[in-house]
């Protein structure tokens, strides 16, 4: 990893998500484009922590997220959604220690067309009003691609 880099987008992909329409829409307009998936078998307390531990790592190196999608697998245990909870509230602050500016896209892993499940709704609204005034831009969906 380049010690030098800047804007950077990421995406956060648990194990089963489709993440890779994200790779295409996340890429654009950043210098840096860095994917994190989850392992087959690997628990979700493991995989928030490596995710936790390498966006510490990007701060230390001067990186500063201003794009980031976060997709989620099929699992609803409360031991998951806890997990995810934990690492879209990390993104989240740290694109707001960026100035704010910036997108957090979470993607429920729902066939499209369908509503997004309770639990996204209840997530995105939380994240949409810590980031109340901050210009970070939270949404619900499919990526575009």
């Amino acid at each position: 990893m380049d010690d030098t880099m800047n804007d950077v987008s990421i995406v956060v992909a648990e194990c089963g998500g489709d993440w890779t329409g994200w790779v295409q829409d996340m890429h654009r307009g950043t210098s840096t484009l860095v994917v994190l998936v989850q392992d087959t078998g690997e628990a979700p307390a493991h995989f928030s922590a490596r995710v936790i531990a390498k966006l510490a790592k990007l701060r230390r190196t001067g990186a500063e997220i201003r794009r980031a999608a976060y997709v989620a697998g099929t699992c609803t245990d409360g031991t998951t959604l806890h997990q995810r909870s934990k690492v879209m509230r990390k993104l989240s602050a740290q694109i707001a220690l960026n100035g704010g500016e910036g997108e957090l896209h979470l993607d429920p892993a729902t066939p499209e067309h369908r509503p997004a499940p309770t639990w996204t709704r209840a997530l995105a609204m939380t994240l949409r009003d810590m980031a109340r005034g901050s210009g970070l831009l939270i949404s619900v969906g499919p990526s575009p691609a």
